[in-house]
């Protein structure tokens, strides 16, 4: 699914294991970058207990499995644009946390995040896109709403930009690239 949304294949492996010694409903992840730049990454997913039984699938797997896919993806886009990706970090300080370290890794989080949103809209509901939105809180990805903006002319121009890689530039544009801007993220991208 990740694939042909991206239009790119994942570089690298995916490796899912379902434990029972995992947290009842949790999921661990890990993305590894390996010498060759490609990506080693496993998820382990943790029991759901119901009355009838034992199941490792709830709603937030999907999303969980995109969002780590999504990394061995399209995080090289963000080591192939990391110049421009530099002239708006001067945005980090805006953000309020340590958005994983670096404005480069921020900037990657919060592309993998409105893709796994964008696939939840598009293969399970709006509701539930809007509902993970809600989850990944705004306060730490303040541009979400206007990268998810940019995702659906993405998508309604396949056409034009046949993969992600043809439309990330565009995708950067959500970042200002002059220092700060005025207005909260959230706000400048919606207009309020």
């Amino acid at each position: 699914t990740i694939e042909a949304y991206a239009g790119l294949p994942l570089l690298g492996t995916y490796s899912i294991y379902l434990s029972p010694f995992q947290a009842p409903g949790g999921v661990a992840n890990a993305v590894s970058e390996l010498e060759d730049g490609s990506m080693e990454i496993s998820s382990v997913v943790g029991p759901n207990i119901q009355e009838t039984g034992i199941d490792f699938w709830s709603e937030r797997v999907p999303g969980t499995l995109w969002h780590e896919s999504a990394h061995g993806v399209i995080d090289g886009l963000g080591d192939l644009y990391a110049e421009k990706i530099a002239l708006s970090a001067a945005n980090h300080a805006g953000i309020g946390w340590s958005c994983y370290g670096t404005w480069n890794q921020c900037v990657k989080e919060h592309f993998v995040r409105a893709v796994m949103i964008r696939l939840i809209a598009r293969e399970i509901s709006e509701e539930a896109a809007e509902e993970q939105l809600r989850f990944e809180n705004v306060a730490h990805y303040p541009y979400m709403r206007a990268i998810l903006d940019k995702l659906k002319i993405y998508e309604d121009e396949r056409g034009r930009y046949p993969t992600l890689a043809d439309y990330y530039p565009q995708l950067l544009e959500v970042f200002p690239t002059q220092g700060r801007p005025e207005a909260k993220p959230e706000q400048a991208m919606s207009g309020t």
